[in-house]
């Protein structure tokens, strides 16, 4: 937290270390943005709002009257996509999206390791050598 301070106030930022409402559930956010994708909209102009929105303007992105603002200040359809963002596709694109994201990593053929002990090690074989 002392470095991100740091940084902060060396770059002249003014964004809230610790916002309001941080964390949040981003499963809305989340399934704009896979919504968004789906129907082939660049999301880029929400996500270049949406963080703004967090840190520095302490808006709750879990909120869908906050959302829709935000995704149409991006130029985007707010209404279809918030809706969307609740259906059982936009679920399932989200739980696989999930699932790739805890999928074990390999490198080299073998499994990375990520334990607190040895985070930084290359490989599990690194990993249990250091143990």
């Amino acid at each position: 937290m002392v470095e991100l301070q740091r940084w902060r106030d060396k770059r002249g930022l003014k964004f809230h270390l610790q916002p309001k409402y941080s964390p949040f559930n981003a499963r809305l956010a989340d399934g704009v943005l896979i919504a968004a994708i789906e129907a082939g909209h660049d999301p880029d102009p929400f996500l270049r709002r949406a963080f703004p929105a967090v840190w520095e303007d302490q808006l709750d992105l879990a909120d869908a009257m906050i959302e829709a603002r935000l995704v149409n200040a991006a130029g985007l359809p707010a209404k279809e996509l918030v809706e969307r963002s609740g259906t059982a596709a936009i679920d399932e694109a989200y739980e696989q999206n999930r699932q790739d994201a805890i999928a074990p990593m390999y490198s080299a053929g073998r499994p990375m390791c990520w334990t607190a002990r040895c985070f930084g090690a290359r490989t599990a074989s690194n990993c249990w050598r250091m143990h």
